[in-house]
């Protein structure tokens, strides 16, 4: 909110997520009075369900063009509706604002409020069949009944060749390695720059970074250390290589400086310049692939990189990222069963429910062709069983840590069944970001 009324400052307010506006019904108890914004544009979401204005339902207007937010440009109008005792507010848009609530005699006090205009106006019915509704449904495992540890690996394996087969996009010609840079880190570490083609032509980018002999962690010359690849998620690559003012605080130099060799993947579509992903990924989607169908296959060019590399031990690599970076961290360790530890953040919980949830506020690639029903996050967390696994969301993250622990209590006894321990769930203060601490000790304590 960037432009209030003085007046309705301090008032208390109904919150609810963003997007979830017409599902809130509450009966009125005493008789109160709501201030609310609609129609703040032109999308529809911001409109009552029937078409018909904010007056038609009782809705008296206050003040013109007196709210301003940081979601759209420009002013909305202010309306206030009076409600008695035993009515009920509901029928509301999809989106809307409540900007206070408060009982009559506290309305009277506001100053173009007119007592007395209530409204036997009952609330709109649903316009059509909600087919995201009925998608964001929460429903069970998408897993058979294991009756031993043993029934748990028959249908891992079987799943993650499924996998592999589906969800990757599957490149034919010979794929080409090469260095393309190398420099000086300036901080601690040494990085090198690769260039994956076939014909000579770019398919993406990966980055190595080894700290040096004087920086914490360093070791021998032949010696073979831990390592980490971190996956980027919406952005650049300096996010995670240099810029630790980003979301993903250069999570990657970060683990470099800890003495881990690291790996870090830049997502194809998001070089330096334009973005065009979401052109590649609608592209895609006319064969049944998307933009995650490439970043699936390029990650496991990635790994035979990573556990073919003299310097890494590979009994002891790990897999991270945020957010899109996430989930590839997620998909790492289900087609690689050589990973060894995995830190999942700002991502876990269902797609089913977290993506048509919040379909609006996050990037539309995120309906992964094929995904659904056999591949929803939980039911890849657990093809990560038993190894150690980390989920982290941000207390306050689009994503939200309630969704996260629902999701990791309906895995925790077949992680068990399994052979593992139950995942580590951390829920770091902030937002859509990658948790530096939790992540650091959960990999010392796996890795080292």
């Amino acid at each position: 909110m960037l432009e209030v009324p003085g007046e309705l400052e301090g008032l208390p307010r109904i919150a609810f997520a963003g997007g979830r506006g017409g599902a809130m019904g509450w009966k009125i108890r005493q008789s109160a009075v709501v201030f609310a914004v609609f129609d703040f544009n032109d999308t529809g979401s911001w409109s009552f369900g029937d078409g018909k204005s904010p007056q038609e339902h009782g809705w008296h207007r206050w003040r013109e063009k007196a709210f301003r937010g940081s979601s759209n440009e420009g002013s909305a109008d202010i309306w206030f509706r009076e409600f008695e005792a035993g009515q009920y507010l509901s029928g509301m848009p999809t989106w809307w604002v409540c900007l206070g609530i408060t009982d009559l005699e506290g309305a009277r006090k506001i100053e173009g409020f007119r007592a007395g205009l209530t409204s036997a106006t009952s609330p709109p019915p649903p316009r059509r069949f909600s087919h995201s509704s009925l998608l964001a449904k929460q429903r069970p495992l998408n897993v058979p009944n294991f009756d031993s540890k043993e029934s748990v690996l028959r249908w891992q394996k079987s799943l993650r060749a499924r996998f592999v087969e589906e969800m990757l996009f599957p490149y034919g010609d010979e794929i080409a390695i090469e260095e393309v840079g190398s420099a000086e880190a300036g901080d601690g570490f040494h990085q090198q720059e690769f260039r994956v083609s076939i014909d000579d032509e770019q398919l993406f980018r990966y980055f190595k970074l080894t700290s040096g002999g004087n920086s914490p962690g360093a070791a021998a010359s032949g010696q073979r250390r831990p390592a980490i690849v971190c996956f980027m998620g919406h952005g650049k690559v300096s996010q995670i290589l240099s810029d630790e003012d980003s979301y993903q605080h250069a999570c990657a130099a970060h683990f470099a400086r800890e003495g881990y060799v690291v790996y870090a993947m830049e997502n194809v579509g998001m070089e330096p310049g334009g973005d065009s992903h979401l052109d590649i990924d609608r592209s895609l989607r006319l064969e049944g692939h998307g933009w995650y169908s490439l970043l699936f296959a390029h990650q496991r060019i990635l790994l035979d990189q990573v556990f073919a590399d003299a310097d890494v031990d590979p009994e002891k690599v790990g897999v991270t990222g945020v957010s899109t970076g996430g989930l590839l961290a997620l998909s790492a360790a289900v087609m690689e069963p050589r990973v060894a530890a995995t830190s999942v953040q700002g991502i876990y919980g269902s797609m089913r429910t977290s993506f048509v949830r919040d379909r609006n506020s996050h990037c539309a690639c995120g309906a992964i062709p094929r995904l659904l029903p056999d591949f929803d996050l939980p039911e890849l967390a657990l093809l990560v069983a038993p190894r150690p696994l980390h989920i982290s969301n941000g207390e306050k993250d689009g994503f939200s840590p309630q969704e996260a622990e629902r999701c990791l209590k309906l895995i925790e006894p077949v992680y068990l069944q399994a052979g593992g321990e139950k995942p580590l769930f951390t829920v770091p203060p902030g937002g859509h970001a990658f948790a530096i601490e939790p992540a650091t000790g959960f990999f010392r304590e796996h890795l080292r």
